[in-house]
């Protein structure tokens, strides 16, 4: 049975074309049971608006790439003998009248390291933030007081800092966010009282959380559940006030858009894969917002990643209503909104959006977890790399511009920070378990 004549039969069977249907089936002798993943009249509209699209403007060669970087390089001395970082963020957290540069640092043996950058010491190293259980993910939120974590049991605990000689933490309140591990992690201040924390999970399920940042009691949303496991997620603002999350799936060229009104659901969609018709080629890995508002997007390619950079289209082009409308249309579509990610959608595919696609020459294989940060308020990317290798890459030119030879082996966590007003590139290592910073 042909996938042509299984859409066919779907097309008769949903349009109650019943007897033409029964000859169908009559002159092919075959029984069909109608069943698709995409309905023929998506998959004709789909291809009817790509061909329709003018070929983007690649030509650009612009540099993207602020010249000043980080030259002094040390090692971090957290004290975990040699232990491995499975991953790692940077806060600015407020406690009180102290401002406190935070790098967060969970171990494999189920150590947490709390690291002042300015002053390069460990201010606490916790051992049993999630009990018994192993902590996954660790982020503060900045400008505030509290701090995030998630354990591989999938639960959420929110923390209060207190920090007069030594930093404490008290824990607020605890959810089940994830039946399983949670991959990541993202939170967006809403106003000084709130926020939404958005996470994906083993479980293929998107969440969205919020928290309220006084007392921090938090309030499960919904959750999504996806097609396939989300390899990446990306939140940010929009001009609409209404925050936008991008996500990445495996075993898919097309990142979804969602949005929060009064829960988590997908507005449109994002085509990475213009070059050809399909979307099963290639998938998203990590995303990374730059300076002038692109997002660019490290892939699974092999054996180098690349890196796509594309358009970053507001809520209002992406839902087809003036910038007034936003509000009205997005209440209107939260109400219709379903809770399972579907192949037949009636949301926007936003094709034509590739502004570059680079070859980072930063190498990779299949079981690679590409690391990709922005700088801060300067122009460029730093890049990972499975040899060790922190690569500064130019994504006007498309070109390595810098190569930071740090680790022996994968780089397994990094962050790029801003301390002291320096731009700081701390990184991890998975084979020589170093941690390394430069400034």
């Amino acid at each position: 049975m042909s996938a042509t004549q299984q859409l066919i039969a779907h097309y008769l069977k949903t349009n109650n074309l019943t007897r033409t249907l029964e000859a169908f089936e009559l002159e092919l002798n075959k029984k069909f049971d109608c069943s698709v993943e995409e309905s023929l009249e998506t998959i004709l509209k789909d291809r009817l608006v790509y061909l329709s699209l003018e070929k983007p403007d690649s030509e650009k060669t612009e540099s993207l790439w602020t010249v000043d970087a980080p030259k002094n390089h040390e090692t971090l001395e957290l004290g975990t003998l040699k232990s491995l970082v499975i991953s790692s963020s940077f806060t600015k957290l407020k406690i009180g009248s102290k401002r406190v540069s935070l790098g967060l640092f969970v171990t494999n043996n189920k150590q947490v390291h709390f690291f002042d950058l300015e002053m390069r010491r460990n201010l606490l190293v916790k051992n049993d933030l999630h009990g018994s259980t192993a902590t996954k993910l660790v982020a503060g939120i900045d400008g505030s007081d509290v701090i995030l974590s998630c354990g591989m049991d999938g639960k959420l605990r929110v923390w209060r800092a207190n920090y007069d000689n030594d930093l404490e933490l008290e824990l607020l309140s605890e959810e089940q966010i994830h039946k399983r591990l949670v991959l990541q992690m993202k939170f967006e201040k809403m106003d000084a009282k709130t926020g939404f924390l958005v996470s994906t999970g083993w479980d293929s399920k998107l969440v969205a959380t919020k928290v309220n940042l006084q007392n921090g009691t938090t309030e499960k949303l919904n959750e999504v559940s996806l097609l396939t496991r989300a390899s990446c997620l990306l939140i940010t603002a929009d001009p609409s006030d209404f925050p936008i999350i991008l996500v990445g799936r495996t075993d898919t060229s097309m990142v979804g858009v969602y949005t929060i009104h009064d829960r988590i659901f997908e507005i449109g969609r994002l085509a990475l894969n213009d070059s050809e018709f399909s979307s099963h080629s290639f998938h998203p890995m990590a995303f990374a917002k730059i300076e002038n508002g692109s997002v660019v997007a490290a892939t699974n390619h092999t054996p180098y990643m690349r890196l796509i950079t594309f358009r970053m289209p507001t809520i209002a082009d992406l839902i087809g209503v003036e910038e007034t409308q936003v509000g009205a249309k997005i209440a209107a579509a939260s109400v219709l909104a379903t809770n399972s990610e579907s192949f037949q959608t009636d949301v926007t595919i936003q094709r034509n959006i590739i502004i570059s696609n680079f070859n980072s020459m930063s190498p990779q294989d299949k079981f690679s977890d590409p690391i990709v940060n922005t700088r801060p308020h300067k122009d460029g990317i730093w890049i990972f790399g499975d040899d060790g290798v922190v690569r500064g890459f130019d994504v006007g030119a498309g070109s390595v511009v810098e190569e930071l030879k740090t680790h022996e082996g994968r780089i397994k966590s990094a962050f790029v920070a801003e301390v002291r007003d320096t731009e700081t590139i701390v990184s991890c290592g998975a084979v020589d378990r170093v941690a390394s910073i430069w400034q």
